[in-house]
């Protein structure tokens, strides 16, 4: 009785954004994710259907809706499996880049429509539904599998630097240990460099044009670069991701931006054009971006046109987050424009 309240709760919850004039951002499904809970789908439209669906049953349960595309908040790693599965079946995946934007997105409804929006799993999932495309990013199984190993080189790539200064600095008598930390790293990266090569066999012409066929850290850097890259359509966002300022205007807007991929392009950079780690200028980092930027942009063409050039209905754009307050653009529905792999995750503020 408990779970049918809440069901139709949430459904009233989302009439009332229809009349106040929302329309979902997906033509799809919304899936709110749990661990250890069944999972929440929601499916807009004229007859909105939610549901809770076992995780071993979700394919499933998608497929026979003939769901085309599904958002979810975020792809923690333990629902990777899970997401390929359905990105392999042919269903496009989405997910939001900032889960903050929901709860801001809360907060207007209760302070500017009146609207309160109560926490539980029947309304989470419609509310993300309403998330502004901007803030989503598009996956799929090839870049889901890169970033596992990615999230894993990155857990102890930033001790590399400190125990190759300790293997100079320390006893002898430690020193073998030190060299066995050393190599784990290497090898964590030779890991994530193969995955990288085997879906995007292509980054090796990264290699050999940054001179870094012979540097297995350097080369996971490039990865790194390139991954944050590929899903960026629009060259500026890519830098603003990388939180590169290109006005010199002293401003207190906070530029909103990947702290991991700002750390990648830096290393990668003193690696590439030989640098003084204390003193990597934006310009570097600028040549970097424009050069991988490109690159990526090829990918993604190459892709699609292998993949039979598909045009799709979808989001209207995707980028990171801006400054305002989170809410979808009431104005606006879905569009048609090109095939999501060809639409970027990052594009310019406005």
């Amino acid at each position: 009785m408990a779970e049918k309240i809440l069901k139709d709760q949430a459904l009233d919850f989302y009439r009332q954004l229809i009349e106040r004039g929302f329309k979902p951002t997906i033509d799809g499904a919304s899936i709110d994710f749990h661990r250890n809970k069944d999972l929440v789908v929601f499916i807009p439209g004229e007859s909105p259907l939610i549901a809770t669906v076992r995780h071993d049953e979700l394919l499933d349960f998608l497929m026979k809706s003939d769901v085309q595309r599904i958002l979810i908040d975020s792809p923690f790693p333990s629902r990777a499996a899970l997401l390929m599965e359905i990105s392999k079946a042919g269903i496009e995946v989405y997910f939001i880049r900032r889960t903050t934007v929901i709860e801001k997105f809360r907060k207007f409804l209760r302070k500017k429509l009146k609207i309160e929006v109560r926490k539980n799993d029947y309304a989470d999932a419609v509310l993300q539904a309403f998330i502004k495309p901007k803030y989503l990013q598009w996956t799929d199984w090839r870049y889901l599998d890169c970033q596992l190993e990615m999230q894993l080189w990155r857990d102890n790539s930033a001790d590399y630097q400190k125990y190759k200064q300790r293997l100079k600095n320390w006893p002898k008598e430690k020193r073998d240990r030190v060299a066995k930390l050393i190599t784990n790293i290497e090898e964590n990266a030779r890991i994530f460099v193969d995955t990288v090569l085997k879906h995007y066999p292509e980054v090796a012409e990264l290699f050999k044009e940054f001179n870094v066929e012979d540097d297995v850290i350097a080369q996971a850097y490039t990865c790194e670069v390139f991954l944050e890259i590929l899903p960026c359509n629009i060259l500026v966002g890519a830098i603003n991701k990388a939180g590169i300022r290109l006005s010199e205007r002293v401003t207190k807007k906070k530029l909103i931006h990947d702290g991991r991929f700002s750390y990648a392009l830096n290393q990668l950079a003193i690696k590439v054009y030989h640098l003084n780690p204390k003193k990597v200028g934006k310009v570097f980092k600028l040549m970097l971006v424009g050069k991988i930027w490109k690159f990526a942009r090829r990918i993604r063409m190459e892709q699609m046109k292998k993949e039979g050039g598909r045009v799709g209905e979808t989001l209207d754009r995707v980028g990171p987050e801006s400054r305002d307050s989170g809410r979808p653009d009431s104005r606006k529905g879905r569009v048609s424009f090109l095939h999501p792999r060809l639409q970027g995750a990052c594009e310019s503020r406005n």
